[in-house]
């Protein structure tokens, strides 16, 4: 479970998940999604929330704050702005969140996958992500673990995945499963079906060739420290 998840989970309380679920006019099965960080909830999803159950959305969204507004709060219009530590006013419609999937890429060769469930969501301008994202539900945050891509990627890292750009380009990066392990690597498209597997740091780690029908896409690296091509 996400730690939003937990926290929704809290709100709840001993409700019964469909009963809940009615009070927000959502279906029962979309309140589970949330709950159990399969899916973030969005921004109206979060005022709705907020309002009806006097929550504080800092709170909800990132863990900061007290739980329940005050009693003077509670009653004002439903409103999806948010204040920041610095008291700066946000308004959350304005924003994507973006899951932090548990497990993690190699930046060497191969990391085992011991867990794919969501940890915690990332917030991004959705004018940032309509234009490098094929759709914001493509998108994944991982960990990089390894030193195979440095200096274009550091060892403990954070990439954004677009999980729908599975088409293999020359001078794009990847990332890729093999059987049970991940890892991340620039490709090179080579005639007849062939590949190119290529690691910045190639004094290490140096490049090799494989059918592209033996590697798995799980989609391409369009962020992280920097915009990578795509």
């Amino acid at each position: 479970m996400s730690a939003i998840g937990e926290r929704l989970r809290s709100i709840r309380g001993d409700s019964a998940q469909v009963d809940f679920a009615k009070k927000l006019n959502i279906h029962r099965n979309t309140w589970v999604r949330y709950e159990t960080g399969a899916v973030p909830p969005d921004a109206n999803v979060i005022a709705e929330v907020c309002t009806k159950f006097g929550i504080n959305s800092d709170w909800l969204l990132f863990g900061t704050g007290p739980k329940e507004k005050s009693s003077q709060i509670q009653h004002e219009p439903q409103s999806s702005v948010i204040s920041c530590a610095d008291n700066t006013a946000i308004d959350i419609d304005n924003y994507c969140f973006i899951p932090m999937v548990e497990c993690r890429l190699s930046g060497g060769n191969g990391e085992p996958v011991y867990s794919e469930g969501i940890k915690d969501y990332y917030a991004f301008r959705k004018r940032f992500i309509n234009y490098i994202a094929t759709n914001a539900k493509n998108l994944v945050l991982m960990r990089v673990s390894g030193t195979s891509m440095e200096p274009e990627i550091k060892d403990g890292g954070t990439v954004m995945i677009d999980m729908g750009r599975k088409h293999p380009k020359t001078g794009c990066y990847f990332a890729l499963g093999y059987g049970d392990t991940l890892s991340i690597k620039e490709l090179e498209v080579l005639p007849a079906g062939i590949v190119r597997v290529i690691s910045k740091n190639r004094k290490d780690y140096p490049p090799y060739e494989a059918n592209l029908s033996d590697i798995r896409i799980i989609g391409q690296v369009v962020w992280g420290d920097r915009m990578f091509p795509i």
